[in-house]
């Protein structure tokens, strides 16, 4: 078990990533008595279950398949004049505790037996639920709300319960469940707490927090009610507490003015992971001041102007003559066919501070060298790269719609640290400006995505959201926990959760570079409708968490951005840059970025500190190569696997402090039992089979550096997909294996993952 813990950084809140199991932990090092400790679902905050240290060790149920982790609560012996979280009395519920001796306004939730007994393990009155049907495990206890909950407010939820037949040994799941009917009588359930496993035959207390409550629509009803134990097993109930958090008092000021309150504040060394988080090395930010060595200054240099002093036409093909060495040092305003740089070439993209620079071309072919700035020159001002090319019945060279190298691409935008960060402060409906946990050298007009806390994450519902940096703060803060103070220019749409056990990430998705499809002939088609009715393997309907909707299988299918590969003798040092509208859905090795098949034939390749976003099939591929650096990057909106060892015998490669949020299956997610799915197979509409199970990070081989990532959405957070022999028809004849391979590296990554199918 301790190793178990020591592991928890690769397995926790993987979802559904790894193997569906529940371990009972026990841990004794650094636990005092009669400290309270809770189990804690990492996605919402909500404090699963209560267990009081009683003795020198301290039990709880951890669930990889529910994103469950043990956190500390706080110190209750001795008491230094504590503020309860909970509220030990009160309740909005009427009859919480079934002390009036009475069942109601508790009734009956579906076709069982609701009464109010005598429970002598309590000595208090509890209510009682049997006769449930061996095909319903909804079947449960609850009462009217309508009216008690109040709109924005948030709400700490406790409750007792026991199975009352069940024998030594049975645990099953449990649920406090908030049933909302709107004004058009449709229904949504929303979960106030949530077990998968820990109900047993001995009386327990759960404790969870709810909130805030924000109905999407006008409300015409409200029901609480408890339910989940398996089919035909009764249950009893008691003491169910919802109170309203009055550790959250009201903003004291207008949503637009500046932040003062510190309250809820977290910082990464308040954090309650049962692991550290590793944090990325500080930058070196000389590159975007003290600059040295930038290409572009080169005297030697033809300029653009100058070598092509013909007028251009659209779509002209444009080869650099042999042994030239071109500097674009501003925009080449005519649309170009395929601009090709031979091996003995280079194409040099300077600066223009006043008016960036823009390139427009079908595609470009590197064999000798594509150059802006360099590791000691980090480009200040923007360029554009847009390639253009609708999407063709069968696939394509390389070159077209896409950046070939098999010479060198060496891009080097501006460096901004970090690329993302976690928020120091709930993030309320309303407000325009964000409490960051680091320092930022963000800038304004710039783009963020601030990541979902919702339950749900698909496309046709989620709480992601892209926002403008007005300005930032980075001195005179309120508090020693806040970093920087963003200022938005629009307020937040959604409420974004930071608590001890779980802060939202924040991205940065504008870089200096920009390499991007065109707007013209890049998006998908196929984008109606926007939902369809889910269905289990069984083809029979059925819901999630009160979802009975799913992204259609037959949308979102016809993608068709840019793409960068390197290959043959290709090499790429790419960093600070913005791929935007890249990757082209279902056609193989069409990826916003693609190292292939490259073995150990590049050595220092990397993509760092650099963003993708709006793409249409996967984020980076590692294709059969060795030795990649891939860090800090941030990739938002992504069809299929994000972050992708593609083969099985890619080894050495490091994937650290990368952030994946908004991950889509492609067609159908898997649905199936606990540990099969449906076979499916490849076809046009689905050419890899295992991306109906996107995720954030594939990795097919453990023997890499995987450290500090995150993962928000996908099917899961991260992949680990057993392997016996490596796919792809290179492999076919060598002797390898990689499920045999061990693990480098494997620290500190997080992820936070929806209900398989939302």
């Amino acid at each position: 078990l301790s190793h178990f813990m020591t592991m928890r950084d690769i397995m926790k809140r993987f979802a559904s990533a790894l193997l569906l199991c529940s371990a009972l932990l026990t841990e004794n090092n650094g636990v005092a008595d009669g400290a309270e400790y809770v189990v804690t679902n990492t996605m919402q905050g909500d404090a699963l279950e209560q267990v009081t240290n009683d003795f020198p060790q301290v039990y709880g149920i951890y669930d990889v398949t529910k994103g469950v982790t043990l956190v500390y609560n706080q110190v209750v012996t001795p008491p230094p004049t504590p503020s309860p979280t909970f509220s030990p009395v009160s309740s909005i519920l009427p009859n919480w505790d079934f002390e009036s001796g009475s069942i109601s306004p508790w009734n009956a939730n579906g076709d069982v037996n609701v009464a109010v007994v005598l429970d002598a393990d309590r000595g208090s009155n509890v209510g009682v639920v049997t006769g449930r049907s061996a095909t319903a495990n909804w079947h449960g206890i609850g009462q009217d709300a309508t009216g008690l909950f109040q709109e924005g407010e948030d709400y700490n939820v406790e409750i007792s319960a026991k199975l009352t037949d069940a024998a030594d040994g049975v645990s099953t799941p449990f649920k406090l469940t908030l049933q909302i009917t709107f004004a058009d009588d449709t229904r949504s359930w929303q979960s106030l707490f949530y077990t998968g496993s820990g109900l047993t035959n001995q009386w327990q207390t759960f404790q969870a927090y709810y909130g805030p409550f924000q109905p999407s629509a006008s409300v015409k009803a409200l029901r609480v009610f408890a339910e989940g134990p398996t089919d035909g097993l009764s249950f009893a109930i008691d003491d169910v507490k919802i109170t309203p958090d009055l550790t959250t008092p009201s903003p004291t000021q207008a949503p637009t003015a500046a932040p003062t309150q510190p309250d809820h504040l977290v910082d990464a060394s308040m954090n309650t992971e049962r692991v550290v988080i590793p944090q990325p090395p500080p930058a070196d930010l000389s590159a975007n001041t003290a600059r040295s060595s930038c290409p572009h200054d080169d005297p030697t240099l033809i300029d653009w102007n100058t070598q092509f002093s013909s007028p251009l036409t659209e779509g002209q093909d444009i080869t650099i003559p042999a042994g030239t060495h071109i500097l674009v040092s501003e925009s080449i305003t005519t649309k170009l066919g395929y601009i090709t740089i031979p091996d003995s070439s280079s194409l040099v993209i300077g600066e223009d501070p006043v008016n960036g620079i823009s390139i427009d071309a079908n595609g470009i072919d590197v064999q000798g060298s594509l150059i802006a700035g360099s590791e000691t020159c980090r480009i200040q001002s923007q360029i554009t790269i847009t390639l253009h090319g609708s999407r063709p019945d069968t696939s394509q060279p390389f070159l077209y719609k896409g950046i070939a190298v098999t010479g060198t691409l060496s891009l080097h935008g501006k460096r901004f640290y970090r690329t993302w960060t976690r928020l120091a402060k709930r993030a309320h409906t309303g407000e325009n400006f964000l409490y960051l946990q680091d320092e930022v050298n963000w800038e304004p007009g710039q783009e963020l995505v601030l990541v979902t806390t919702a339950l749900r994450d698909s496309r046709d519902w989620h709480e992601n959201e892209v926002l403008v940096i007005d300005r930032i703060e980075t001195a005179n803060l309120p508090s020693s926990e806040v970093k920087s103070v963003v200022y938005l220019t629009s307020t937040i749409q959604y409420d974004h959760i930071a608590r001890p056990e779980y802060q939202t990430e924040v991205g940065l998705l504008t870089r200096t570079i920009k390499v991007q499809g065109s707007a013209t002939d890049s998006q998908p088609t196929d984008t109606s409708p926007s939902s369809c009715q889910l269905y289990d393997h069984n083809g029979s309907a059925r819901s999630v968490f009160g979802y009975d909707q799913v992204t259609c299988p037959n949308t979102y299918l016809t993608g068709y951005g840019g793409h960068i590969v390197m290959y043959g003798s290709g090499m790429g040092f790419v960093e600070g840059v913005e791929l935007f509208r890249m990757g082209q859905t279902n056609f193989m090795g069409r990826y916003p970025i693609h190292f292939h098949i490259l073995g150990d034939n590049c050595p220092g390749c990397y993509f760092k500190d650099s963003s993708v976003h709006e793409s249409y099939y996967r984020c980076i591929s590692v294709h059969a190569t060795n030795g990649i650096t891939v860090s800090e990057n941030v990739a938002y909106d992504v069809t299929g696997f994000c972050y992708y060892l593609e083969d099985g015998v890619e080894e050495y490669n490091t994937l650290s402090y990368n952030l994946a949020a908004h991950i889509h299956f492609i067609g159908s997610p898997a649905l199936g039992g606990p540990q099969r799915i449906n076979v499916v197979q490849a076809s046009p509409d689905l050419l890899l089979p295992a991306d109906i199970a996107a995720s954030g990070f594939y990795i097919t081989n453990m023997h890499n550096n995987i450290i500090g990532n995150s993962a928000s959405g996908g099917w899961a957070g991260f992949a680990f997909p057993i392997l016996n022999t490596p796919v792809g028809s290179q492999n076919k004849d060598i002797d390898y294996s990689p499920r045999k391979k061990v693990s480098l590296n494997i620290d500190g990554n997080t992820g936070t993952t929806p209900p398989r199918v939302l």
